[in-house]
């Protein structure tokens, strides 16, 4: 597990590498405009994703070892086209009878984008989460990583060499992406695999349905608690203060990337086994090592100067680092909260994440409608790390209940630190 762990954690810090890379070509070629444009264009993507998670999300993780492939396949891409075509009505009645909503959620001129995108992009994650389903992790990281690399390297060539600085570039390097992710993960779900059997489609239906649903309505509120500032923002504020919003939210949530390796793999794993003892166990070590960790980066970004964050991003993002402290106690609550969460999924109790999110969008809520009027994105940060920290305070409450631990089995002491420090060794000698 720890070899998965450092995989994925590789992959992920490639990737908060290169999105860093890729904030930094934004910021300077398209200023906080279009920023703010390209963060309401991706946010609009992942909440048409979180319904079509209902037959094609975590759910496919948890009955990868369950059913056929054939069957997930087919009941997700026939679900995909259902939600496009649901969505595409949406789009088009909220057009004409709220257009102010309307344009203030999707951006003008993008519309079609946003829809065929999400398409291509739930194929490719439809993809992703059989493998990690199979526990397939090393596939997973490599596709992963071919597919953020050719967003980044497609993205420099349009702005650099083509001369494109528009957001249409951005568009167009997602297209590029998110297409050889669909066909290379397609391809690595098909390779040696020798279940293609179709089979009591009904009755799979329904377990991924009854799976998905409350893990996507939690997933709905999740999104909820950390991105409903940006409309907010939008509204009260413009696209120009939602642009630098963004940009702080990217950076740090680029540290999201230590909890996520880490409760990947413990998803991954504890969809296979059904020891409780095991899985308290691996939990808490694991949100030892997320906060940890996390908490160690978030300094780094502490330490840097406000003169470096404009040096890199240019004078309109002096703004940055205030936006990046204000989020960062939330960054850590997430770190503790991702590893519960996931604990929960793992062992097939999704509704706990659903009451955690439910209960932190209702202090995003109260405190985006009470601080961002007033605090325009200072207090959309706000709302976003009281959200979490009320959430993770909850999960922790409903871990402590069900597993019986202690308080102070989840602080980090020097058996700890021992027994990685022996992990990392048996690793060495087996490499």
């Amino acid at each position: 597990m720890l070899k998965k762990i450092l995989g994925t954690a590789g992959t992920r810090v490639l990737n908060a590498i290169i999105t860093f890379a890729l904030l930094f070509v934004i910021t300077r070629n398209l200023g906080r405009e279009g920023m703010g444009t390209i963060g309401l264009i991706l946010l609009d993507i992942n909440i048409i994703q979180l319904f079509i998670d209902l037959f094609a999300g975590s759910s496919l993780i948890y009955m990868a070892s369950r059913t056929s492939v054939a069957n997930l396949l087919f009941i997700s891409y026939t679900w995909i086209v259902a939600a496009i075509v649901f969505f595409s009505f949406v789009f088009s009645l909220m057009g004409g009878v709220f257009p102010v909503i309307y344009h203030t959620v999707v951006p003008a001129g993008y519309e079609l984008d946003i829809l065929i995108l999400t398409t291509i992009s739930a194929y490719m994650l439809t993809h992703y989460n059989i493998l990690l389903g199979k526990e397939r992790i090393k596939i997973y990281n490599a596709f992963f990583t071919i597919q953020i690399i050719i967003l980044f390297t497609s993205f420099l060539y349009l702005i650099y060499i083509k001369g494109d600085k528009s957001v249409s570039s951005y568009i167009t390097a997602l297209y590029i992406s998110y297409a050889v992710g669909a066909v290379i993960s397609f391809i690595g779900v098909l390779y040696k695999e020798k279940n293609l059997r179709i089979f009591k489609l009904t009755e799979v239906a329904r377990e991924l349905f009854s799976f998905g649903f409350v893990t996507s309505v939690a997933n709905i509120l999740h999104i909820g608690n950390k991105r409903i500032g940006y409309y907010f923002i939008r509204y009260f504020t413009g696209l120009s203060s939602l642009g630098l919003y963004t940009a702080g939210t990217q950076l740090t949530e680029g540290l999201k990337l230590i909890g996520q390796s880490i409760s990947l793999v413990q998803f991954s794993t504890l969809s296979n086994v059904t020891d409780k003892k095991y899985a308290k166990d691996l939990t808490i070590k694991l949100m030892k090592v997320s906060v940890v960790l996390t908490l160690l980066a978030l300094l780094v970004l502490f330490l840097i100067p406000v003169q470096v964050y404009v040096f890199i991003f240019g004078t309109d993002f002096a703004e940055v680092k205030p936006v990046i402290m204000l989020l960062s106690p939330g960054v850590i609550a997430l770190s503790a909260n991702t590893v519960f969460a996931h604990f929960y999924s793992g062992m097939g109790n999704p509704k706990i994440n659903l009451y955690s999110n439910a209960i932190g969008f209702v202090i995003a809520l109260i405190f985006a409608i009470a601080l961002i009027p007033a605090y325009g994105f200072y207090g959309a940060a706000i709302a976003v790390s009281a959200s979490y920290f009320v959430s993770m305070i909850y999960n922790y409450y409903i871990f402590k209940k069900q597993t019986g631990s202690l308080f102070n089995e989840l602080i980090p002491n020097y058996s700890d630190v021992i027994e990685f420090r022996k992990l990392f060794k048996e690793l060495n000698i087996k490499n």
